[in-house]
């Protein structure tokens, strides 16, 4: 029960790592003082991602960072979600997530282009120059 419920409340790594990227000094704080929270936000990040004391998966979490890092946010925030593992893991998902998104976009288009629209009937050059001309007189008269 007691697991379960430090389960529930613990924080994600995506949390971890953000309170570490944008940890800065306080005004009134030491550089001790920062230097010990830089570290043991540092520390929580890489534990949640059980990399804390493995070099070749504490790769991984700097890569998976650094692929994250040039995404456009929303496919950001969709990866995040997936929990990917591995560089190749995100990679792949990345690359489903946009073939998902190209073909709902072509599909979008091509309904796009296959619903009637309504168009006004075309006029004749006659009855254009006729309706230039009513509307010039109408301008004409109003000015004078």
């Amino acid at each position: 029960m007691k697991a379960a419920l430090l389960n529930a409340c613990a924080v994600v790594p995506e949390v971890y790592r953000k309170r570490f990227r944008s940890l800065s000094k306080g005004h009134s704080e030491t550089y001790s003082e920062f230097a010990y929270q830089l570290s043991t936000q540092f520390r929580r990040w890489l534990e949640s991602e059980d990399a804390f004391a493995d070099v070749d998966r504490l790769r991984e979490v700097l890569q998976l960072e650094e692929f994250q890092s040039k995404l456009s946010a929303e496919l950001r925030i969709w990866l995040v979600d997936q929990n990917p593992q591995t560089l190749s893991e995100a990679a792949r998902l990345a690359d489903q997530y946009a073939a998902v998104r190209k073909a709902d976009h072509i599909e979008k288009v091509h309904d796009w282009k296959h619903k009637p629209f309504y168009r006004p009937k075309e006029q004749s050059a006659a009855s254009s120059a006729e309706t230039s001309q009513k509307n010039w007189s109408t301008v004409a008269k109003q000015v004078t």
